[in-house]
């Protein structure tokens, strides 16, 4: 067991995949989290796992139990090892990153382990997929950071981004190539002006995705967000009722408050109350500058409902 959070490769789904652990760690863990807990996080795009480290670190400590693990698996094709300096590897779409985050689940995680989920972004539609599709594990809560689970197109940012995956990608992901031959110190600093109110962690993650390949990956799994996350999924949100619970920004451009009426109307028997909105400015992105605060926010969340 670690008080620090440590990064893992694991082989699946025909590459090294990048997990973030605090507590427990991989070894042996088949074994070591029988009838345990473990918390899970799925990020949202990019999916880098080192990029919720202010938000793990805050939640444990939140939380008050040292023995809890809790894990964070990147997206393949977002993170590597060693990454060519060329874009050649290969790219992943949506499907491929929820069947990859189910055979990390069935690769590492014991079946009598109380799992609970935490989604951002785009990382709750994986999840509800996962959620769909589970036929060994017992998934006992989960939550949705500012949820892209409907019709990512008509948003305001989706409207934005679709001419940079659709029309421009093979320009971005050139002009990242020419960067990333520049001295990783000169990368830090641009990257630390652009977030400047960034956590170290933060920005040591951003600088690593300074990859041609990265980008590539990214870019080519968001067009394919935009072109399949449609209606919302009601089915699958109504069979979650009495463990999810969701968090929508008050100004979000990929979530609009919108989305939240619709699916309280749609789905009547969630509380409105497992349907929170943000109160303190935290942008859709809060991994950048508030990880630890909304990290403080779901443990309290977690806390409260266990004094109910």
């Amino acid at each position: 067991m670690s008080s620090s959070i440590e990064e893992n490769w694991v082989n699946c789904y025909g590459a090294k995949s990048c997990v973030m652990t605090l507590g427990k760690d991989l070894e042996n863990s088949l074994k070591t989290l029988e009838n345990s807990e473990l918390f899970i996080i799925v990020p949202g795009n990019p999916g880098l796992g080192s990029m919720y480290q202010d938000f793990m670190t805050s939640l444990h400590t939140s939380l008050g139990k040292p023995d809890l693990p809790i894990w964070s698996f990147s997206y393949i094709g977002h993170d590597s090892e060693h990454p060519p300096i060329f874009p050649t590897d290969r790219t992943y779409i949506l499907e491929d990153q929820i069947q990859h985050k189910l055979a990390l689940l069935e690769k590492l995680v014991p079946r009598k382990t109380k799992i609970t989920l935490i989604g951002h972004s785009i990382g709750c539609k994986i999840i509800m997929e996962m959620f769909k599709r589970n036929k060994t594990h017992e998934i006992h809560e989960i939550f949705f950071l500012f949820p892209t689970i409907e019709n990512m197109m008509s948003t305001v940012r989706g409207r934005q981004t679709w001419p940079l995956v659709s029309t421009w990608r093979y320009l971005a992901v050139f002009i990242v190539f020419l960067l990333n031959i520049l001295p990783s110190a000169f990368l830090r600093f641009i990257t630390r002006q652009k977030y400047g109110q960034a956590s170290d962690s933060f920005i040591s993650a951003a600088v690593k995705f300074i990859n041609p390949n990265f980008l590539n990956n990214v870019l080519v799994m968001a067009k394919d967000e935009l072109e399949n996350v449609l209606d919302l999924d009601v089915e699958t949100i109504q069979k979650m009722v009495g463990k999810i619970h969701l968090y929508y920004g008050e100004d979000d451009g990929w979530s609009p408050l919108s989305y939240r009426e619709n699916l309280l109307r749609e789905v009547p028997d969630l509380d409105t109350d497992d349907a929170r909105i943000d109160t303190n400015g935290i942008s859709h992105a809060f991994v950048e500058d508030d990880g630890e605060r909304v990290g403080n926010i779901v443990g309290d969340w977690i806390k409260e409902k266990g004094t109910k």
